[in-house]
């Protein structure tokens, strides 16, 4: 449980459960985004819509998101409705409603909502078939939201099971953006009514090896290049370089992929860099949006050259400077907002990073023997996808 304090009279209040799509068993992937809907449907003491009609009334506002190795909920509320909502949490936490009374409804939604956000856009379609050729032995080339025959394989008795071991005390990470000293109280003494576990909390298995790229045909308008890397999680030192990378790359005119196929050429409409957070291992991708008649290969050469550049220590202290205060930079305004601040902290505190770690490593200057050693990486054991137009 942690807290970043404010005088505004609004909070964020956030939980993050150690379990996400990385956990689901390989039949039932999309069934901790299932149990996310679900958790929406009520609870023992309060029913259907109770929750969402508090939130509207006092004016707050919530949502709810899983990834592969997390679910977080959060809600943000005037800190004088703090208790009542703390009331609502703890006992959806605790007493989720009878599942089978939803079950079917829920999955409708959830159907519908796979169509509209993976089979209705060729990209995510893509993204699917790259994911599962890179990571076919791992938890992580399976699909978050699930495919639509284990969606339609997925019990109530599966729904309680993966409440019952992975919403536990032991297994959630509570975030308080807002308030001060009393709100800091009120949270607390709702939380402790949650029943002990002794359940450790949940990790998916380290990545350990990607399998080589392929090129994927789509109903794209133009080539994607996907490249997909393993590096440090955001618990090593490591992780900041490869952040720092990222920026020189990509993110500002000045980046050097941004330059070469946006503006010194007009090969791209897109370039950037998605770093992941994990402990141990994260899983990382670069991705160039070519425009229509590009060439991919020239493409592929230029980034392969900047890349080179980097490796070869032939990029000025300048640069480096400057990636290093946009990463810096984008920290601070993470902080900026209660549901920013709230994010940053759930999402890397709930795998065991402690908030000094997280500090330090967006303080970090790396040099370039270290920025030389994660672009010799990238070159070496980055797999590279091609999403091409159908023919």
């Amino acid at each position: 449980m942690i807290q970043a304090q404010s005088s505004s009279g609004v909070c964020s209040v956030q939980h993050w459960f150690s379990a996400g799509a990385a956990l689901d068993p390989e039949e039932r992937s999309g069934l901790a985004h299932f149990l996310e809907h679900l958790m929406f449907a009520g609870s023992a003491k309060f029913g259907p819509q109770v929750y969402d009609k508090f939130i509207e009334r006092c004016g707050g506002d919530n949502n709810a998101a899983t990834w592969t190795d997390w679910t977080s909920y959060r809600a943000t509320v005037p800190t004088t409705a703090l208790d009542e909502l703390m009331e609502m949490e703890v006992d959806r936490i605790t007493n989720p409603p009878k599942l089978q009374e939803f079950l079917s409804s829920e999955r409708g939604v959830i159907l519908e909502e796979r169509q509209q956000t993976v089979e209705n856009d060729p990209d995510a379609v893509a993204e699917e078939i790259m994911l599962k050729e890179l990571l076919p032995n791992h938890p992580y080339g399976r699909p978050i939201i699930g495919t639509r025959e284990a969606i339609n394989l997925i019990s109530t008795n599966d729904l309680a099971k993966a409440h019952q071991e992975y919403y536990t005390a032991s297994n959630l990470t509570f975030v308080l953006a807002g308030g001060g000293p009393r709100e800091f109280e009120i949270a607390r003494n709702r939380l402790e009514t949650l029943p002990a576990t002794s359940i450790p909390k949940s990790a998916p298995p380290r990545l350990s090896n990607l399998q080589p790229g392929t090129v994927v045909a789509a109903d794209v308008p133009s080539t994607r290049l996907h490249w997909f890397g393993i590096v440090p999680g955001h618990d090593e030192k490591q992780w900041a370089t490869f952040a720092t990378l990222g920026y020189l790359l990509a993110g500002s005119s000045a980046s050097l992929l941004t330059n070469a196929l946006k503006i010194e050429k007009q090969l791209a409409h897109a370039v950037h860099v998605y770093p992941s957070t994990g402990i141990g291992t994260s899983l990382w991708r670069m991705e160039v949006t070519l425009m229509q008649d590009a060439s991919a290969q020239e493409a592929i050469d230029r980034v392969r050259q900047n890349i080179t550049r980097i490796k070869n220590g032939a990029v000025n202290e300048e640069l480096i400077l400057a990636a290093t205060m946009r990463k810096r930079t984008d920290f601070h305004r993470e902080w900026l907002s209660l549901d920013g601040a709230a994010d940053f902290l759930g999402s890397r505190l709930c795998h065991g990073t402690t908030l000094e770690t997280m500090q330090n490593l967006w303080k970090v200057v790396p040099s370039n023997e270290e920025l030389a050693s994660a672009a010799s990486q990238v070159l070496e054991e980055w797999s590279l996808f091609s999403v091409v137009p159908n023919d």
